[in-house]
């Protein structure tokens, strides 16, 4: 018979357990980076239009409650909105426009997870010297 090793939450095999937050911010890193590969620049087929990505990550707890329930006079379907606040709402709103299009910016707390793990992109400096542009994940490490 064969035993089969176990896999960490992260799914990154022969790794510790890197903790819930660290764990998030490494996938969506990851996510990041194969965003860019697959849609930036994509031709969306309608008059030569291409979609151009540039992203913000941030990282810590949200708040999000969902208000209304109201019935609208224009219609017989109850209304509701949903508002998400939190430290890494103000984080995303500095990283995003510090990226252009092609990269992704991490704020720092988003950084501090995942350093070791993820290569930066010093190509340029940024306005914000605390913030950081994702280049490509670590896989050397």
């Amino acid at each position: 018979t064969r035993t089969r090793a176990q896999v960490p939450p992260h799914g990154s095999y022969g790794l510790p357990d890197l903790g819930s937050m660290t764990t998030a911010v490494l996938r969506a890193s990851a996510c990041c980076i194969e965003i860019h590969k697959r849609l930036h620049m994509f031709d969306t087929g309608v008059d030569n239009v291409r979609l151009c990505l540039h992203i913000g990550v941030g990282c810590g707890e949200i708040t999000m409650l969902q208000v209304g329930g109201i019935v609208p006079p224009e219609t017989h379907v109850p209304r509701f909105e949903y508002i998400i606040a939190g430290h890494p709402i103000e984080q995303i709103s500095i990283a995003e426009p510090l990226a252009k299009n092609g990269e992704t910016c991490l704020s720092p707390q988003a950084w501090w997870h995942v350093q070791d793990a993820v290569l930066e992109d010093t190509s340029r400096v940024l306005d914000r010297p605390d913030f950081h542009l994702l280049w490509k994940m670590n896989e050397g490490m």
